[in-house]
């Protein structure tokens, strides 16, 4: 709804064609096509565009976080799994402790 209706615009047009062809046929005078006049969307279809705009790009970035998320969890899984637990590293550090 943010752009003109070709269609009512087109049939607006031929109405208007068709009386200039039948005041010609008649023998009155023939005007010049008039331009339809300059098209200005509603307030109330602007901003429901705007919202569902803004409501994508929301969807887009929160997409976007939860993918970061998950890779940066994934990698922080994987780098705690490489490390040993405490107990076991004190082992390694201290052999005379180790039972």
């Amino acid at each position: 709804m943010l752009s003109q209706d070709t269609a009512g615009t087109t049939i607006a047009l031929l109405a208007q064609i068709s009386q200039q062809l039948a005041g010609a046929s008649n023998g009155s005078s023939v005007g010049a096509l008039v331009p339809p006049s300059a098209f200005k969307p509603t307030t109330a279809t602007v901003r429901v565009n705007m919202f569902w705009f803004l409501s994508l790009a929301f969807s887009l970035t929160c997409a976007l976080a939860a993918t970061l998320v998950q890779q940066w969890s994934r990698n922080y899984l994987r780098v705690i799994d490489h490390r040993p637990a405490p107990h076991k590293k004190g082992a390694y550090l201290y052999p005379i402790f180790a039972l």
